[in-house]
């Protein structure tokens, strides 16, 4: 559903303008001058629905909606969200996620801090066409009907271009990062493949610390960006993301065993 979805959803968004752009601010992390549409969460939603409906897997689905609405609310928001209102609101989905599938008190809290450390590195790993995607399919892959889901999305992000820019057809937008997070939190068996953002996210904090702004603030500066910096092309980039990925996602599992 979520391959046929998302160009139908990117055409309507364009002739809405539901754009992800380079206004109010943000050209320093959004270098294409050509909108394209942040739909990808909202395809990957429907994608989710349509496995449920054909009673495939039982997902947390109050924190699922209230991530995705989370995103959306972020991607409606020509300048974003604020950095707190953003936090807060992870906060409450974490909530949500612990009362889904915590069992007491404390466990509870587990889970709410897993949910706001996996959206926060999903949505940190969302900086490059198809990263964030590929981050969700990996984790999940043989874990979860949502790999399924977000693998129908990567083709009109990653291979499928318009415009003489070459721009992708839709964005996962923060609506769809949130919702990968959360589907990594509500996986345990995934959780170690969010080291690779997580290492990022903290490089990339103790970096704007050391350049005297704020942690939140963003640039260029991901390891997608100094990975286009060293000259490879957008797909060389991914290949060499998905390839650290899958090598972490097999020592993980134990299908490479690591030397002693």
């Amino acid at each position: 559903m979520t391959l046929v979805a998302t160009p139908i959803l990117a055409r309507a968004a364009l002739a809405w303008g539901f754009v992800d752009s380079r206004e109010f601010g943000l050209a320093q992390r959004k270098p294409r001058e050509n909108p394209v549409p942040p739909v990808g969460g909202i395809a990957v939603l429907l994608g989710l629905v349509g496995a449920f409906l054909c009673g495939e897997e039982s997902l947390p689905w109050a924190a699922l909606l209230a991530a995705f609405a989370l995103g959306l609310a972020d991607d409606l928001r020509p300048a974003g969200l604020s950095p707190l209102v953003k936090l807060a609101g992870q906060c409450a989905v974490g909530g949500v996620l612990g009362w889904c599938l915590g069992d007491g008190a404390w466990n509870m809290a587990a889970w709410s801090v897993a949910g706001v450390v996996a959206m926060n590195a999903a949505n940190t790993f969302d900086c490059s066409d198809g990263a964030c995607g590929t981050l969700g399919v990996v984790g999940l892959a043989g874990r979860s009907v949502a790999a399924p889901a977000l693998l129908g999305f990567l083709p009109w992000n990653v291979f499928v271009r318009r415009g003489p820019e070459r721009v992708p057809i839709a964005y996962l937008g923060d609506s769809g990062s949130h919702l990968v997070g959360v589907l990594l939190a509500s996986c345990p068996e995934a959780w170690g493949i969010l080291l690779l953002p997580l290492l990022d996210l903290g490089r990339l904090s103790v970096v704007r610390i050391r350049q005297g702004r704020r942690p939140w603030d963003g640039d260029r500066l991901h390891l997608a960006h100094a990975l286009e910096r060293r000259g490879l092309g957008n797909l060389g980039v991914l290949g060499l993301l998905l390839a650290i990925l899958v090598g972490l996602r097999m020592v993980l599992d134990g299908v490479v065993p690591l030397p002693r």
